[in-house]
């Protein structure tokens, strides 16, 4: 049995809620709108080179990883600002409201939550050069990439809660 969450929970209609409260969810309009301006930066950024890596690592396959920039590229940028917008419209009203609030996601604003989420923490662990089993208290309190761990090891709490709804969805003996 999958255990109940503090923000996810499955409907008894297959979608999921988020529950958030106004400061969770201005946390979230934050670095979400940082991964925005990201996204809008240069190529040679080692964030935008982590989120969109080569598809050809074969330094004579240079042609090939060109044409698959121009083909790729800019579709997989589109479909992540895409995103971006679409929940940074959604968490808007809930960040300056007082209260706590429940968005209803289907499975396709599903989907894009998870790959917007994963690209943060993407982000975020490139930035200040931690791994998934980074551990906040493994950092001074002066040291100026803390904050970024524990933002990191919070949304990796958020993400995981989100899979942890997902999987509880599937049936025990898996899939046909």
């Amino acid at each position: 049995m999958a255990r109940r969450t503090q923000w996810w929970a499955r409907r008894n209609d297959g979608k999921v809620t988020l529950r958030l409260l106004p400061d969770e969810a201005q946390l979230l309009v934050q670095v979400f709108s940082e991964l925005r301006t990201v996204l809008d930066g240069p190529p040679d950024d080692p964030v935008l080179q982590r989120l969109f890596p080569a598809a050809y690592l074969d330094p004579t396959e240079e042609a090939r990883e060109r044409e698959y920039q121009v083909l790729a590229h800019s579709s997989l940028l589109r479909t992540r600002l895409d995103s971006l917008r679409e929940i940074l419209e959604a968490l808007g009203p809930v960040a300056s409201g007082r209260k706590r609030v429940e968005l209803v996601l289907d499975d396709e604003h599903v989907g894009r939550w998870m790959g917007a989420l994963n690209d943060v923490r993407i982000a975020l662990g490139v930035s200040v050069d931690v791994g998934e089993d980074a551990d906040p208290d493994e950092f001074e309190l002066d040291d100026p990439r803390r904050l970024g761990v524990e933002i990191y090891a919070l949304l990796t709490w958020f993400f995981g809660e989100l899979v942890d709804v997902l999987l509880g969805a599937m049936p025990e003996d898996g899939l046909d």
